[in-house]
């Protein structure tokens, strides 16, 4: 591995890419782009992977014989790697060079286009969504499927998708919400109808699918179309083709798709209320939206960014320290939706001075922040299960992953107490299993996938039972 240290090192000597074999010293020099090589998947190289975060983009270059080892290439990407290699790949230089051009057009793209002074946010969690929506947009024409719950900016994406597209003579940006089409005038909103079609047709109307021609169509809420409206969605999708009500002439529309969605398809599928074909369809590449739980850290940007925006051409007032603390730890069922409103109601009530102080938050906001106290125990456990909610998860779910965390904080708990030597793992194990009242088989099941012991073979799972 060290010889091929020195020819990738030489090789990227003129792309600003940090290439080490020397784990612990990942990261020291200041580059942004980092290569770790190691011969196989070692603990030492997940946590350095974890420690390197977002400051960094990695690619984890391993060993040829790990070239089959698909657990071990998932939880590389698990830990935050970008892309993983292998040492036996036909020009393993030109692959890297590849894919760290892209990675620089990408940030090019996003600096030239200021995507993050519209898409706010610098949480590790958005800006890799946001990074991976502005590549698909602008370096393919396929479809997209943005899940998230309501006011997680999934029509915010959308718009940014279409703004990105690089298509030649670009049509218009086109929004269908499918919650609110009329069960009558259904067929009429996609194709549109001739005049006299039916009843009211005075006049000749074009459908989305015309007007989206060359563009780009937006269906938000597409969970809740009905099942005929799905079969002929799939039709035009497919042909590229379609007609209006009363016609007999078919017309062409060519419009890239992209749909919105806070329901989980695939169990929409499975309960036969969504078609498998469409979703296969829509569904080249999927996004899930964080809700605004999972990532915190941006509340102040877009609190700040709501506050210059209702200020108009006015003086932009500050928030003081307490209101800060408020926006920061409040719940928003809504996101980042919400958190506008609020931010709309707070400037109703500001002071001359320019200082959103505590007597402009509204009475029943009051209310609102005594309620998690009463309602949850102060250990994050409300955060934990509104998270898990927002994403629809299900009772089982949720109770997998408070099951899993609990073992992850007790090992973590052991391992401080007797130490991570590898003779002591099972001792680690069994006091795992003794303090949550458990078997030890279940511990050394959720043990494969636990960080801490990544090296225990099953020689030394043999000598636990």
């Amino acid at each position: 591995m060290k010889k091929l240290c020195q020819t990738l090192t030489q090789g990227l000597s003129d792309r600003g890419v940090t290439v080490t074999g020397n784990l612990s010293a990942a990261g020291s020099n200041g580059a942004r782009i980092v290569t770790l090589v190691s011969s196989t998947v070692t603990p030492e190289l997940l946590s350095t992977l974890r420690s390197l975060g977002g400051n960094y983009r990695t690619v984890a270059v391993l060993g040829g014989r790990c070239r089959n080892n698909w657990d071990a290439l998932v939880k590389l990407m698990r830990h935050g790697a970008q892309d993983v290699l292998v040492e036996d790949h036909c020009d393993i230089i030109a692959e890297l060079s590849g894919r760290i051009e892209r990675w620089f057009q990408i940030d090019s793209l996003i600096e030239r286009e200021k995507i993050f002074e519209r898409a706010i946010g610098r949480s590790q969690r958005w800006v890799d969504v946001v990074r991976r929506v502005v590549e698909v947009a602008h370096f393919t024409n396929d479809t997209v499927l943005l899940y998230g719950a309501s006011g997680t900016g999934k029509d915010l994406l959308a718009r940014l998708i279409h703004d990105l597209d690089r298509r030649p003579n670009l049509g218009s940006y086109v929004i269908l919400d499918c919650t609110a089409i009329v069960p009558t005038l259904a067929e009429s909103s996609f194709f549109g109808h001739e005049r006299g079609a039916f009843t009211g047709a005075f006049a000749t109307r074009e459908g989305v699918f015309a007007e989206a021609d060359r563009g780009t169509l937006f269906l938000d809420e597409i969970g809740d179309l009905p099942l005929p409206l799905q079969a002929q969605l799939l039709r035009v999708i497919q042909e590229g083709t379609y007609r209006r009500i009363g016609s007999n002439v078919f017309y062409q529309s060519k419009f890239r798709l992209v749909c919105a969605t806070n329901k989980n398809l695939m169990e929409e599928v499975e309960a036969g209320r969504f078609r498998r074909d469409l979703y296969y369809r829509i569904a080249q590449w999927t996004f899930d939206l964080p809700s605004l739980t999972e990532r915190t850290e941006d509340i102040p940007l877009l609190a700040s960014h709501f506050l210059r925006i209702v200020s108009g051409n006015r003086r932009t007032p500050v928030y003081d320290a307490l209101v800060q603390s408020f926006l920061c730890t409040r719940p928003y069922p809504g996101n980042v939706r919400e958190l506008r409103l609020l931010v709309e109601r707070l400037c109703i009530l500001k002071d001359k001075a320019g200082v959103i102080s505590a007597g402009c938050i509204p009475a029943d906001e009051w209310n609102r922040m005594c309620l998690p106290l009463r309602e949850a125990p102060s250990n994050g456990s409300h955060a934990f299960i509104r998270n898990a909610l927002d994403r629809s998860f299900g009772l089982e779910e949720i109770a997998a992953l408070a099951r899993f965390e609990a073992i992850k904080r007790v090992m973590a708990e052991q391992v401080e107490q007797i130490g991570s030597d590898p003779s002591r793992r099972a001792e680690v194990l069994r006091q795992t299993a003794r303090r949550l009242k458990c078997s030890l088989r279940w511990i050394q099941k959720c043990n494969k996938d636990h960080t801490l012991f990544q090296s225990l073979g099953d020689s030394e799972s043999q000598s636990i039972r």
